[in-house]
């Protein structure tokens, strides 16, 4: 298997470790790490960038699938660092995850992992 994917796969290991303790930011953080390296894979096997490109617009580009499409979506929708820029002033509060949240968010994060595992194994066209 795919380093990078075996990274991804740690990724979400600790996210759900994470989410264990208590620590649902931490667990989105890790996910979408994972998600997005993934995703970079893939686009490598393929020469093709997808830097500042949502996380939807790059799955789309490998399948018409629109619930994966979606998965992208929400995990992109959830860490938006656009939407949620920690750091730039102390008045800035860490997002607050669910727990529903950061299950589904570990769900997601998985499907699509699984979609690029796949994708990755096909041979080369």
């Amino acid at each position: 298997m795919n380093h990078i994917l075996k990274t991804a796969e740690q990724y979400i290991n600790n996210a759900k470790a994470e989410f264990q303790d208590g620590n649902k930011n931490n667990a989105i953080s890790l996910l979408e790490i994972a998600v997005r390296s993934a995703i970079a894979q893939l686009e490598k096997k393929y020469d093709m960038n997808g830097l500042g490109l949502p996380l939807q617009d790059r799955i789309a580009r490998f399948t018409n699938d629109y619930q994966l499409v979606n998965m992208g979506k929400v995990i992109d929708d959830l860490f938006n660092p656009v939407l949620r820029p920690i750091g730039l002033d102390h008045g800035t509060e860490q997002p607050k995850y669910s727990a529903q949240q950061t299950l589904i968010a570990i769900e997601y994060a998985e499907c699509i992992i699984d979609f690029v595992r796949k994708e990755i194994g096909k041979e080369n066209e």
